[in-house]
């Protein structure tokens, strides 16, 4: 048989097939292959709180999902914390106390004994009744007792109270706390009235401060007064 020689001649109709099977194979080549069925649906069962369907080394930035209703329910309430009202006042024990006229005395700590309250045998002193209301307590009276002169000593802390009016300041201080009072009353009771009444030294009721001293008439044949003085005070609140 013989050979055929020299070129090849191609028809244009044949061109066309030719460049149209190059061109189909070049696209199929460079196309991203998808991901088939079973791996879509996989995708799709992640956890919706974080994405993580990102390539390696890719900076997206992981989504996070709002809460559902049961995770909102499950969360723990935020506490309550709760304030001090504008009231309220540090209790403390008296240590000092200072009258309208800006001196001061030390305050003592003292028991009653056979239900008599004591003083302090120094008349620059006053007693503090241990078993009174704290300064600052919500209720009860603070009860402060005091003499009003001595023999001995002459004219103690507590004459001052002779001369109080309805509406002077009263301060009682610790190391680090400080109350004022404003006076209220101030009332001349006799002995027997006031043992027997004990309205003064009632722990009942709203806070307040009661200071007491003798006065009244002078009985020397028992050297005692007759009477003595109750000043009381509310507390004064900013």
């Amino acid at each position: 048989m013989a050979r055929l020689r020299g070129t090849v001649t191609l028809r244009p109709a044949a061109l066309l097939i030719l460049l149209f099977i190059l061109l189909w194979l070049a696209a199929a080549c460079s196309t991203t292959a998808i991901p088939d069925a079973t791996a879509a649906s996989a995708i799709s069962e992640q956890s919706p709180l974080t994405a993580t369907g990102a390539p390696a080394g890719s900076s997206s930035v992981p989504v996070v999902a709002g809460p559902t209703e049961s995770t909102a329910s499950a969360q723990p309430r935020p506490v309550r914390e709760g304030t001090t009202a504008a009231s309220a006042q540090d209790r403390f024990v008296p240590q000092s106390i200072e009258l309208p006229s800006g001196e001061n005395a030390v305050v003592e700590p003292e028991p009653t004994v056979n239900g008599v309250l004591q003083i302090p045998d120094d008349i620059r002193h006053v007693g503090w009744w241990d078993g009174s209301a704290y300064a600052g307590d919500p209720f009860g009276a603070t009860v402060i007792a005091g003499h009003v002169d001595s023999r001995l000593q002459g004219l103690g802390f507590f004459a001052q109270l002779l001369l109080i009016q309805v509406g002077d300041l009263i301060t009682l201080r610790s190391d680090t706390e400080a109350l004022t009072y404003r006076v209220v009353s101030a009332t001349l009771i006799s002995k027997e009235a006031l043992a027997s009444d004990g309205q003064a030294f009632d722990q009942h009721g709203p806070h307040r401060l009661v200071l007491i001293t003798c006065s009244g008439q002078w009985h020397p044949e028992v050297r005692s007064y007759d009477s003595n003085l109750v000043v009381v005070a509310d507390p004064v609140i900013h």
